[in-house]
């Protein structure tokens, strides 16, 4: 049987619908069941081999996936994509009120030009620029007019037969990023806020506010909730996770303090380094001697959170952003960037989720 069953109560099955996506292999969907009501967490990639496995596996449970509602934690194409063919039209669709912007058709165009703007201001070339960016498809238009979608945020209950669940908006991966808690037994599906086996990544929001910041807050927000068990997106689920939580804090506030000692190692050098050198400066978890190696996806991911880090160091006052003659982002220290010690050296998670 392909599906598993994970919990009792409430009544849960896990999917594992296969995408291979540079370092995972398949998105985890749940089903949650009580009696003839069902919510389906998540839909997984728009492929071939995705579908088949969701058809296959609906049909061992007895669901018909036409009476079927739908939750999305967040419009990733590997979480929403088989909304576009595989969900049928009739069927109800929860999104996010900070997704909506990301359901529109022009969305992932429109992200895909503000990432390669920011690309080249931070001193990536435009061929390289364009090559990092060219894979980005961020979100799963969704024509929130034609079919009928529920609207969902904070505080928001959905009913699962006898159960309750309420929506958690929890920003930093996407800007509308959601996760659902039982608050009966507090069991919570997540999406890719907490993973394991990545770090998971952060969007450059287009209106210029700082993700880190978001994504931070909101890993104090879930572990505040009292939560029993995560049901994550990628990889296995495990009850360490109040661990992880500190631990992705932790990581984030090493990865900052490593480019704040960069910016410091360039200043007794006379220099001042562009974002990209900053960001080529770090350890990251690849394959390759240099960034530009790896596959478009895997560059992509790791100059967007290099961006968010900058963005968020000189939000915060640590460091400080100049634009030089060539249009090109040059940084120093700022008054609250480096106090003379030795700046933790910087962890080597990768980040793409």
């Amino acid at each position: 049987m392909l599906a598993e069953k994970i919990c009792d109560e409430p009544e849960v099955w896990q999917l594992r619908v296969p995408f291979a996506n540079v370092v995972t292999t398949e998105t985890n969907v749940y089903v949650v069941r009580d009696g003839d009501d069902v919510l389906v967490v998540d839909a997984g990639a728009p492929t071939e081999g995705a579908a088949l496995y969701f058809a296959t596996a609906l049909e061992e449970l007895g669901v018909d996936r036409h009476r079927a509602r739908y939750f999305l934690t967040h419009l990733h194409y590997d979480h929403a994509g088989l909304v576009g063919g595989f969900v049928p039209d009739d069927a109800t669709v929860y999104v996010s009120r900070g997704e909506l912007e990301a359901a529109s058709p022009d969305f992932s165009e429109r992200s895909a030009h503000y990432s390669c703007e920011r690309f080249q201001e931070e001193g990536l070339p435009q061929a390289a620029a364009l090559r990092a960016h060219a894979p980005l498809r961020v979100a799963t238009p969704i024509d929130v007019e034609r079919r009928p979608v529920v609207v969902v945020g904070e505080g928001d209950e959905v009913a699962v037969g006898r159960h309750r669940f309420r929506v958690v908006e929890v920003p930093g991966h996407t800007r509308g990023h959601v996760a659902l808690l039982h608050p009966d037994t507090g069991a919570c599906f997540t999406g890719d806020h907490v993973l394991f086996i990545i770090s998971p990544g952060l969007s450059l929001f287009l209106d210029g506010t700082d993700s880190l910041r978001a994504y931070i807050d909101s890993l104090d927000k879930l572990a505040g909730l009292g939560c029993s068990r995560l049901f994550i997106s990628h990889g296995d689920n495990r009850p360490d996770f109040p661990e992880r939580i500190e631990a992705l804090k932790a990581h984030h506030a090493k990865r900052l303090d490593a480019m704040v000692r960069e910016v410091a190692d360039a200043a007794a050098r006379g220099e001042e380094p562009t974002g990209v050198q900053i960001i080529r400066g770090l350890r990251w978890r690849v394959p390759f001697a240099s960034i530009d190696e790896c596959e478009p996806l895997q560059q992509w991911s790791i100059y967007t959170l290099g961006i968010v880090l900058l963005d968020h160091l000189v939000g915060e006052g640590r460091l400080e952003r100049r634009v030089d003659s060539e249009g090109v982002h040059r940084y120093r220290l700022g008054a609250a960037g480096y106090n003379g010690g030795d700046a933790p050296e910087c962890a080597s998670d990768q980040a793409i989720g």
